[in-house]
């Protein structure tokens, strides 16, 4: 079993200032030419919430973990399902099965 409250203490953390509408994500790693392997394969997404004064996990179905990258030159978009969050913050935290250095690139969407 993967204790993922555990596994992700690291996030990047992306500040809109005003809310706006997120509809999808877009990541990828780092390229350098083709050396090295620092990508992320997994990622939660969480939405800070002004009426809840905290942040929330998108979540699609029962899971919250989100398919991201498999190599590091490729860009990898999830699409949100159902309704577009509106939100003022959003955080990406990697989660990986195995540890390893991730950099990423990133990408939100609206509309």
């Amino acid at each position: 079993m993967i204790d993922l409250d555990h596994s992700l203490a690291e996030f990047i953390e992306v500040d809109l200032l005003v809310k706006s509408l997120i509809s999808s994500v877009v990541v990828q790693g780092r390229y350098a030419n083709g050396l090295g392997q620092e990508y992320m394969e997994w990622y939660v997404l969480r939405f800070w919430s002004e009426e809840e004064g905290k942040w929330l996990e998108y979540t699609n179905g029962d899971t919250k973990l989100i398919k991201a990258n498999n190599n590091t030159y490729q860009p990898s978009e999830y699409h949100i399902s159902g309704a577009p969050v509106i939100t003022s913050k959003v955080r990406i935290l990697p989660f990986s099965h195995h540890p390893r250095t991730i950099c990423m690139r990133l990408e939100l969407k609206g509309g």
